[in-house]
């Protein structure tokens, strides 16, 4: 049976070469990277030096074009989500750090309200009820400590 050249077969034929060459160049990636000579690359694959070579400046080629595409295209709209993001954790910070000096000034108040209290409770008690002085004295104001 002879192979006949039509636009299907031609099409099919071209669609095989294209993912075989897709292949190599991913081994010829990958092999590279694992740190082969381009001679060694040659070697392990079958094909010449000038094929690694080229697949090579393909490859390199193509990272180019798509560092510039991402430094066109991506990089303003992750640049402004990084800025929304840090300013967000900017303001977070500052209200917790705002929040906790209200939380310790609101937690000192109180220990002090309940100490003085105290205070004036065992006063009351001591001097009113049992007729004697206190020796107590008055609490200290406790420090912060969130």
């Amino acid at each position: 049976m002879a192979f006949k050249f039509t636009k299907e077969n031609i099409e099919s034929l071209s669609s095989k070469i294209e993912r075989q060459i897709e292949w190599r160049r991913g081994k010829v990636v990958e092999l590279d990277a694992q740190g082969h000579s381009q001679p060694e690359i040659a070697s392990i694959l079958h094909v010449s030096v000038g094929t690694v070579n080229g697949d090579l400046a393909y490859v390199r080629e193509q990272a180019k074009s798509n560092i510039k595409r991402y430094i066109d295209e991506r990089l303003p709209q992750e640049y402004e989500k990084c800025l929304i993001g840090l300013n967000l954790i900017h303001k977070t910070a500052w209200n917790i750090a705002v929040d906790t000096y209200k939380d310790c000034i609101t937690l000192t108040l109180r220990r002090n309200f309940i100490s003085e209290n105290y205070y004036n409770l065992d006063r009351i008690v001591s001097i009113h009820a049992l007729g004697i002085k206190t020796t107590k004295t008055k609490p200290s104001t406790p420090l912060c400590q969130p």
